[in-house]
């Protein structure tokens, strides 16, 4: 156990891993969205984040929403 933590300590990434972000919705009012859609954009993640806006309802205002952020 002693030389598992001895290496978790030592232990240094080369970098950060990339990271999906979820952002599931169903009929919330677009205000709320966009206010979700904003803080996410102003994330400031170094490698790679992918977002990805699940819509059940399948609304367009909601893709259009989405496209402009």
């Amino acid at each position: 156990r002693a030389s598992h933590e001895v290496l978790v300590r030592a232990w240094r990434p080369a970098g950060l891993p990339g990271v999906d972000l979820y952002l599931p919705t169903c009929g919330e009012p677009l205000p709320v969205l966009a206010n979700a859609y904003r803080a996410v954009a102003a994330l400031d993640w170094p490698d790679a984040l992918t977002v990805w806006v699940l819509d059940d309802a399948d609304r367009a205002e909601v893709a259009d929403l989405a496209a402009e952020h």
